[in-house]
């Protein structure tokens, strides 16, 4: 389900905000077109792990409201008038550190989009994401993780690993055996299961059973997260 909502229901304050408690997720949404700003309340406001605090135009407003509305997540469009998601999270990350930012965009904004992590932000959507890569990306950055969207391109996925991201994990020493390290720069290099399995004389299952452990243990959800964690880590270079 792609964020851009019914436009017959183009006023989104009419969907009402779900009832909190201390155990939900606070997500504060971002955005100055109210269609996808009611997409993304269509996909959040009943999941039973979120709570939708507030929702602003701009930049400006998110920090009018935060006093008051203070959030776990925040989910920003990185372009809005008055006050644009990169400054919006640069201010954010120097004055309410625990906020995990997540932005929003379109493609061909590859450039802002970096700019945007530099700034502090701990992932992103693209607008035509999934319900599914919504929450995965909430649950993800509240954890402390960062989350990379499974349509990232090669070309932005090598600007990511070269940028200067805020709090990226770094791996701990013998982390990674050597086989599995073999096999992380054969996902790096986009080569298939059966290519990564002649490759090292193994069977595709086991390449399989790898890769699932691999991916857990780098704490990644797609092959996006794993080429920047590689990169980020001196696994693998671009």
């Amino acid at each position: 389900m792609p964020l851009v909502g019914s436009k017959r229901n183009y006023l989104f304050f009419s969907i009402p905000f779900p009832l909190q408690n201390k155990l939900m997720i606070k997500v504060f949404l971002a955005d100055d077109l109210p269609i996808f700003l009611e997409g993304l309340q269509s996909i959040l406001q009943y999941q039973a792990v979120v709570a939708i605090t507030s929702t602003a135009a701009n930049g400006i407003e998110v920090l009018q409201q935060l006093p008051e509305k203070m959030p776990d997540v925040l989910i920003t469009d990185i372009q809005m008038p008055e006050m644009n998601g990169i400054e919006l999270t640069k201010e954010i990350f120097k004055h309410y550190p625990s906020i995990r930012v997540i932005g929003l965009t379109m493609f061909k904004e590859d450039h802002l989009l970096v700019e945007m992590l530099e700034a502090g932000a701990r992932g992103y959507l693209l607008k035509t994401c999934t319900k599914e890569q919504v929450l995965e990306a909430v649950q993800a950055v509240h954890a402390g993780g960062f989350y990379f969207c499974s349509g990232t391109t090669p070309k932005l996925t090598r600007l990511i690993a070269k940028s200067h991201l805020r709090g990226f994990p770094k791996m701990e020493e013998g982390k990674f055996s050597a086989t599995e390290i073999q096999i992380i720069r054969g996902i790096c290099e986009e080569m298939s299961t059966r290519e990564i399995s002649q490759s090292l004389y193994l069977g595709e299952r086991t390449i399989e059973s790898y890769r699932h452990k691999i991916f857990e243990k780098a704490g990644v959800k797609n092959m996006a997260g794993l080429v920047i964690y590689a990169v980020k880590n001196g696994l693998y270079e671009v």
